[in-house]
This record gives structure tokens, sequence and C-alpha cells, in this order.
């Protein structure tokens, strides 16, 4: 750095006080291992300020003579001359170990192979200077490539006399002496008179030796290498050769050798791979202390940028500081703009001296290599540079030779062997040179046979072409084909951007609003709405009828997400399609929006919206009238006619119409709708019909979960949940999950409707009726005025019960009332089937809290035998427990009990939880009330368990009621905290009373504190004398 290169608008120190090297690096902006660094390489202040530094910065003063004075040689016994110990290792834990483990066996070969940059040298230091701390006598050297190496060139200047260990055996003087290497009569007596060297030397103390870059080695030193190999197995001699494993070639020594090595000395072989995620993680981590959004970013930067080359990250690193990208301030670090960033200096300088070694013509078609990409397919190159076979297969020979390139296997591909040599080659030309290339490149892939459109896109784009807008628009539709909204809104995005402007192209960018508007339907309703007022006022301009005609339906598509109640604009708009002329109805079926346009996805929305026997008519009339159609839109018209059949209690047709509708969403891999024919019959299906089929919902469920994960849509959300699968999680009594998949899907606004549905569910049956309330509010602003239907229309069905019975629970029969009569009006809209029977059992709560025991009655039968035809066991479930109530309650015991066996049996089939609960407190009570009270316990310990397991807190204060207090123990403690309370007296461990009591270890821990809290003690001793004290020990 020139002048100390300290960050802008640093300020300099009075020199009143000393610091530390974090000081330093605060001042300067950089972090720690940069100052070291500054100091190692010598790049401080300039010569007139380093006194001063050291003045100012603790710094030692041999640090600083080194900046002003060339490196010194290195001391004795240092590994190869290299720095200082306290290098951080990462990464290579492992290999450090059987390092060290053979360093301490009997001796041997150990061969530490890797790519450039990829850490051995630091790995063999950090190997080297162990082994000096605990006595191990340490010889290196290094091969170079410059003029090549000279015969046993890292051996002599292993043996340099100014390194030869004091007070130890002489050098093996053939090595060792200026000129006596000539004077040995041949390798053996050499090879012999190192071995004894060595071996001599190994009588003091064990011997390790350092050979570095060996795949630079002459013939003659690999030779030495085998003969100490086989020689020194029995003896404390370990030998630790380096090279490059990757770019061994035929015409170099140790390409040849190796596998002599390997053989005969039976050497150890690790091989260093580069830094995965978790490795850079814990460099940034060391070094950084930024915000987890900045670390990741950060992390992600360096992978990407140096494909986990350690040498490539410290130097990107390197950069990123001295360019102020990454620097420190009084806060903290903090993390710049990285999509700027270039090569640094120095990887470009030792990419450039690669490079020089190329012909001129070469580097010029490297350079369109460059542009085309990570990958080059050789006909595409051939074809943009239009060179011969031999002339093209000469650079190729050169790259290869150099290592700027590698080939693929199999196939006729070659990649540059590093992301970085790729982009300083495309950094060093300048801007025309770049568009000319990737303009010809668009050129030559936009005529093959199947043209990648993201590929030609970009190319044509780079090149500043118009003609990129209809590859952008290419890629889009394929991304929408995928369900890849948000690429899909990007790419469209950027072609409306190249249309800007052009009043020759307003039609088709009209048209792509539309389109645009379909990618942001799901995500982002309201951006939708105004991109499609923007093509209309396009349309309008132009007097295009099919596209007057067109918008008011994809609007009315848009609005039906936005949980408002568009069904009458929907229709309306409907009728304008159908009215359309043949020709233009023909013209939308060739278009990009033919599937929003299509009556099968008409007959979807309808189905949706509850209006069942018109979807079934819609879909039905367009397989009997397309049955050529697009697979994607025949799936989704028998997914409309399964949708109906639910509703309309046809299950086993249902069934039928959902599998059927996914062997064509299989067909065009459209997966993101194979999970939603799955969630949909698990909902209106399964659910509804047969929520005892246990194994069969559990088996659906994972179908389901694995057609998500082979979708766009499902790497977006939680995996294992989907909107419509949080209702078995619900029924299984998995509240916490559905209430984390339910919260993340309405922050997505995915279903909004019924994601509100089901929290208020959760927050009434978790006790928290306000929130429960503002959820209702949220999803139905006019309360029980809101007129049907609303999208989804099972959803509002259960929302407006969900209501129905909060004003219940709250005791405000006015307000209840009023909900009930809105469930009414809406099943009335609905030609739906299933669900009927909720108003009876509503009006029962309603009509027994008036005091109406027999008006109750009446409904609740009515109810029941609603839900009995067809056969839905949950509204059967809930009417014969209501049932088993209300006799229970007109002291009625017989029917009472011919109701509760219902309920029981029915409750026990579902494996759900909290339905089981809910039946045992039923139970309870009628034991209670028919003078079986001695009974109940055991009930009601069950619901118990059950309901603090789930936080269900209305339902514990229906069983704290229901359960008798004690009244001669004092401390307020409830009936559960004195069971927990007796059975630790009697000695049972935590995990032992939550077995017995079927709840879990942390609960218990939490009745324990609560015990402790009340009764003023903090002891489990102390707990268990109170529990004799009063008798609680049976």
């Amino acid at each position: 750095m020139s002048d100390g290169g300290h960050a802008p608008g640093s300020t300099d120190f009075d020199g009143s006080e000393w610091l530390t090297l974090p000081a330093v690096a605060r001042h300067f902006g950089v972090s720690t291992h940069t100052i070291r660094r500054w100091i190692h390489d010598g790049r401080l202040p300039a010569e007139k300020r380093v006194g001063r530094f050291g003045e100012q910065f603790f710094v030692p003063s041999a640090a600083l003579e080194r900046a002003r004075d060339p490196a010194p040689e290195p001391e004795r016994g240092a590994p190869w001359g290299g720095p200082g110990p306290g290098r951080q290792l990462i990464g290579r834990r492992a290999e450090f170990d059987r390092l060290r483990a053979a360093i301490e066996g009997r001796g041997g070969v150990v061969l530490v192979a890797g790519d450039a940059g990829v850490g051995k040298t630091v790995l063999v230091e950090a190997l080297g200077y162990e082994a000096i701390a605990t006595g191990v006598q340490v010889m290196g050297a290094r091969c170079f490539e410059l003029d090549g190496t000279p015969p046993y060139g890292p051996w002599l200047e292993m043996f340099r006399p100014d390194r030869a260990p004091p007070d130890l055996p002489v050098p093996a003087p053939a090595l060792s002496v200026k000129d006596a290497l000539e004077a040995v009569a041949g390798r053996r007596k050499l090879h012999d008179q190192v071995l004894s060297f060595l071996v001599e030397l190994s009588r003091h103390r064990p011997v390790l030796l350092l050979l570095g870059d060996m795949h630079w080695a002459d013939e003659e030193s690999i030779h030495l290498v085998r003969h100490l190999g086989r020689q020194i197995r029995r003896r404390p001699i370990l030998i630790v050769v380096t090279y490059r494993h990757v770019e061994l070639r035929p015409d170099e020594p140790l390409y040849r050798l190796l596998p002599h090595v390997l053989r005969e000395t039976e050497a150890e072989r690790i091989t260093l791979r580069e830094w995965d995620r978790d490795d850079v993680a814990e460099l940034v981590t060391a070094r950084y202390q930024l915000s987890a959004a900045d670390q990741d970013r950060l992390v992600t930067f360096l992978l990407n940028s140096s494909e986990g080359n350690p040498f490539f990250i410290n130097e990107l690193l390197q950069s990123l500081e001295d360019e102020a990208v990454l620097r420190l301030t009084d806060e903290g670090w903090i993390l710049g703009e990285l999509s700027g960033v270039r090569v640094p200096p120095l990887l470009r300088q030792l990419i450039d001296e690669r490079l020089e070694r190329l012909a001129p013509e070469a580097r010029h078609l490297l350079q369109a290599a460059a542009v085309i990409g990570e990958e080059i397919p050789i006909d595409v190159w051939q074809a943009v540079t239009e060179v011969s076979d031999e002339a093209l297969a000469d650079v190729i020979e050169q790259a290869l030779a150099v290592r700027v390139m590698v080939e693929m296997p199999q196939d006729p591909v070659l990649r540059f062997r590093h992301k970085l040599f790729r982009q300083s080659l495309y950094e060093h030309m300048i801007l025309l040179r770049r568009r000319s290339w990737h303009r010809r490149i668009a050129e030559v892939l936009a005529a093959e046979a199947n043209p990648d459109p993201d590929v030609v896109a970009r190319h044509f784009s780079e090149a500043g072409d118009p003609r990129a807008a209809e590859w952008v628009i290419a890629s889009g539709r394929r991304a929408a084909g995928a369900f890849a909204l948000a690429v899909t809104a990007a790419r469209f995005e950027k072609a409306l951007a190249i249309l800007e402007g052009d009043d020759q192209r307003q039609r088709e960018r009209a048209w792509l609003l539309c389109e645009l508007a379909e990618a942001y339907r799901f995500t982002d309703p309201q951006r939708a709405i105004a991109y499609l007022d923007t093509a209309q006022r396009i349309a309008d301009e132009l007097g295009d009828e099919g596209l007057q005609t067109v918008i008011p339906y994809c609007k009315a598509r848009v609005r039906t997400l936005e949980a408002r109640n568009a069904f009458a604009e929907l229709r309306e708009s409907w009728r304008g399609i159908e009215g359309l002329p043949e020709s233009t109805r023909h013209v939308l079926a060739g278009s990009p929006l033919a599937y929003a346009v299509s009556r099968a996805t008409y007959a979807q929305v309808l189905a949706h919206y509850g209006a069942y026997g018109p979807a079934l008519e819609h879909a039905e009339r367009f397989l009997e009238e397309s049955p050529s159609a697009d697979p994607r839109e025949q799936g989704t018209a028998y997914f409309a006619i399964g949708l109906a059949n639910a509703g309309l209690a046809r299950p086993s047709e249902a069934r039928a119409a959902f599998d059927r509708a996914r062997t064509f969403f299989r067909q065009t891999e459209t997966y993101h709708m194979v999970g939603a024919t799955y969630d949909w019959e698990l909902d209106l299906v399964l659910q509804v019909y047969y929520p005892d089929r246990v194994e069969e919902r559990r088996r659906l469920l994972d179908d389901a979960a694995r057609a998500w994960r082979h979708s766009v849509f499902g790497a977006l959300v939680l995996m294992g949940s989907f909107p419509t699968m949080i209702d078995s999680l619900l029924l299984e009594g998995r509240w916490e999950e559905a209430r984390a998949s339910a919260t993340a899907f309405l922050s997505a606004n995915a279903q909004p409707l019924g994601m509100r549905r089901i929290l208020a569910d959760l927050d009434r049956r978790q006790g928290d009726t306000a929130r429960a309330w503002a959820r209702i509010a949220e999803a139905l602003p006019d309360g029980p005025d809101t007129e049907p239907p609303l999208n989804h229309f099972p959803y509002g069905l259960r929302l407006i019960g969900v209501a129905a019975e909060l004003a219940l629970d709250d005791g405000d029969l006015d307000w209840a009332r009023r909900w009930i009569l809105a469930l009414e009006r809406w099943l009335e809209w609905s030609d739906i089937v299933v669900g009927r029977a909720a108003p009876d059992h509503l009006w029962a709560r309603y009509d027994a809290a008036q005091g109406d025991l027999d008006r109750a009655w009446q409904h609740q039968r009515e109810g029941l035998r609603r839900a009995s035809n067809p056969r839905q066991p949950l509204a059967m479930l809930t009417a014969h427990r209501t049932l088993a109530r209300l006799a229970t309650l007109r002291r009625d015991f017989p029917t009472a009990r011919q109701h509760l066996a219902g309920a029981e049996r029915l409750a026990t089939s579902f494996e759900a939880p909290y339905v089981l609960a809910l039946v045992q407190v039923t139970h309870a009570e009628l034991l209670l009330a028919s003078g079986r009270g001695h009974e109940a316990g055991g009930l009601l310990a069950a619901a118990r368990a059950t309901a603090e397991e789930l936080g269900a807190k209305p339902l514990l204060a229906v069983i704290d009621h229901l359960e008798p207090r004690p009244t001669a123990v004092p401390g307020g403690l409830s009936a559960r905290e004195i069971e927990v309370l007796r059975l630790v007296a009697e000695g049972l461990t935590d995990a032992e009373v939550a077995e017995r009591l079927s709840i879990s270890p942390r609960t218990v821990g939490g009745h324990l504190q609560s015990i402790y809290n009340k009764l003023g003690i903090s002891s489990r001793t102390a707990a268990t004398s109170f529990a004799h004290k009063f008798g609680l020990v049976r």
C-alpha cells in the first residue's frame, strides 16, 4: 500500500497512547490479520512515517526493521524458511491429525496432494512447527518452477551448510559441499550417504523432512525419496512430500515415478480438497464480527468466487479490505456491495503470468471462450471464432498445457480451471470487444435446434441488442411453466424495460403486462392489478378487443386471491370472453395466456368459490370439446371435478378425479399441482369422510410432501406441511407445527383466508380470544355481514364457524346468533352438501346457553342426521358428544351413555388427541353427574395431560372446575401439582413421573417450579418433607 493505504477519512492518533494490534486495525479500518500481513510483507507506511508508526502503535521493532530492510535468511530449523507459527488451520483438522499420527509412528513417507492454493504448505508448516516444539529435528526445502529445478535441487537446498543443525552430524557431503555432487560415483553411493546422515541424525532425535512442490522436482530427487522411503520404515524418520496432483503432466518426472514411490515406500496419501461453506464461515467468523446477514453474503460470495480455494479466498478478503468494501468502523465491521468486486491484483498477476505463455492468437480465442461462459462447448467456440479444427486444437493444447483449462469427461466441453481465470480474461477486454463477442455468441446459439432462451437472452442483453427482448420473454415463459414465479416476474420486467419506448411493440407490451400480472397473482396481488391497469390503458389506446376483454377477467382472477368477493366480476368477465368472435378466441387459445383463459381454469376457480355444479358443467364440457388439449389444462379440468365432487359429497368420484389430474400434471412436470391435488384430497375428502383411515392419511401426507419437494414453489415454504395439509397437523395434535406453518404461509400471502382460520381456531383452543377475534376481523372485515362467496369457500365456512364458537364461548349470544345466521346464509348460497351439520351444532349450543335444552336437543339431533348422511365422522363425533352432554344435563344418563359410546368409538379411531380429550371430559361430566365421580379421576388426568401438552387453556379450566380441590393442603396447589408432588415424594424421577402421568418431563419440571414458588421452598427434599407432613404419600 502507498503511504499507509489507510481507509479514507481515518484520523491520526496524537501519539500520547500506546495501542494494541486491534487498535491499529481499527485505525486503518482493516483486520488484525491484515496488519500482521502488512508487517510481514513490509507493506507499512512510507519510510518517513515508519518511526512514527512504531511510536504510536505497539509493533515489535524487529517487524519494523523488516519494513525497511529485505527479509533476513530464515532461522535454522524453521520449516523451509516459512512464516512463523500461528497461521489459522481451518478445515484440515482430520488431515493434521493423520500427519501427527504419522510423525509419532515408526517412520515412512506421506504424500500430501492438492491443487495450487489449497493449503498444503500451511498444513505441513503447522506440522513442522509443532514438531520443532516437541524436539523433532525438522528440515525442509521446496522445488521451483522458474528455470526448472536442478538435479537434487530440493536436497541441495535442504543440506546447505548454513542450515546444518548445530552439534549434530555433518550432512551428506555430496549434497552439502560445493562441487562435491559431480565427484560422487553413481546414484547408489549418494543415496547411501544421505541415508547414513539421516540415520545418524535420528539417533539424537526424531527427524521430519518436508519436501514441497515436488511436482516440479527433478527425476533424481524423486529417486532419492524412493530409496529413503524403502529404508526408513523402522526408524524415527518421516518424509512429507507435497505436490499438485491435478497438474501433473506426462512429461514430468513425478507423473511417471509416483506409482513407484507409492508402491515401494507404502506411502500414505492425503488429498486436500477445497474448503466447504462451514470452513469459509469459520475463517470469516474468526476475523470479522459481521451481522448474520452480512456474514452469509460474504461467505456465499467467497465460495462462488473462489470455488473454495483457500489462497483465493484470502486474496479476495485482502482485496475487499484494501478497497474498503469490507471495513472496520466504530460500530464494527461493515460489508458493502459485492457485485462490482474485481479480480484481486495479486491473483490477476498470477493469472496473467500464465496467460503470457500463450501465443497472442490463443489469448484472443480464450477471450471469446471467457465470454461464452463457465463451460465452453467446443462446437460453439469454433462456430463463434470461425477457426479451423487445427487452429482450435492448437489453442486448446496450449490452454491445457498452462493449466488454464480442463477437459470435461466424456463431453466435448471445456471449462476454465477456475472461475477467476475466466473473470480475469473477461475483465481484460474493452467493452466494445465484449459486446461484439456476446452478439456473435448469441447469434450462434439462437441458430441451434433447441437453444436455451436464458443463455441466448443473456448474451443478447450483454451485447445491448434489442433482440434480447424476445429471448428474455421466452425465458420468462419457460419459468412460468415451471411455476418459478419470482424468476418469471424478473424476466418479464427486464423484457418490459427493453420494450419501453418502442411504439411499434405496444400491443406486445400489453400482453406481457398481463403475463406479468399472472406471475404476481399469488405473491403481490396489488402489483398485479397495477400492471393490468397499465395494460388496460394500452389496450384502450389500441382499440384491441381481445385485450380489452381478457384484462377484466385477469383482474378478477387476481382479486380472488385478495380474500375478497370477486365472484360476480369473474362471471361477468368470463361471459365477455365467451362472447368474443371465434377467430379471437382461437388467437387467445394459442397465446401465452391460453391457460389463464381456459374453460378448465375457469371451472377450477368456480369450484374454489363453492359453485360446484357450474364447475362440474364447465370442466366436463372442456374435456368433451378439447380431448387433445394441453395435458396441464386437462389436469386442471379433472382437478376442478375433484373439488366439485368433494363438496357435493361424492368422495369416490372426487378421489378418482384427483388421481386422474395427477396423471396429467406429472406428464408436464407441474409438480406444484400434483402436490395441490394431494392437499385438497386430504382436506376435502380424507379429513371430511375418512378421518379414521389414519395410515392412508399419513401416506397421502408423505406423497404430498414428496410432490412439493419436486416443485419450485416447494422450495419457498416449510417442508412437510403445506396450506391444506395443516388441518391434518391440527387433528394429530401437532399444534406447534401447525401454528409455525400457518404463520409462515400467512407472511407469504399464501391462502390468507385459510391460514387466518387455522390460526384463529388455534388461538381459540389455546385461550387467546383477543388474538382470535383480531384474525377474524382481518379476514372478514365486514364480520357476519360478509356476503358469500370468497375464494376457497370451505375456509370461509370454517372461519365463520370459529367466530360463532368464540362468541358462544364469550357468552355473547346476540353476536353468536349473527354469526350462525351468516353461516346459514353462506351454505344457502352454495350447492355444497357437506358441512350442513355445523349450524345445527351451533344452534344447540346457543339454545342450551339460553336454558332451552329441548330445543337444543332437537337441533343437535338434526345435526347428527345431517352428519350421518353423507357420513362425516368428525361432525358425527361432535354431534354425539354434544348430545351426551345435553342428555347428562337432562339427567337422561342411559341416552348420554349411548351417545358417549358413539363419540368414544369415533375419537379412538381418529388418533386425534385433542378430540379424544374433549370426549374424556364429557365422560367425566357424566360420571360426576350420575354419582360415580370416583371413576372420573383417570379420565380427567388423561385429558389434563393432553391439554397441558397442547397448551389448551380453556379445556384445562374445565378440567380444573371438574376436579375436586383438596382443602387440607395449603399453598393453593392444583390437583395435578398434588399428583406430581406425591410421586416425587415417593422417589420417582422427572422422567418416571412424566411416564406415570402421560406428560412430558418438561411439563413435570414446570409443575415442580410452580410448587416451589407456591410453597416458598427451593429443593426436592423440602418438597418431599412437605408431602409427608400433609399425608400426600400413600
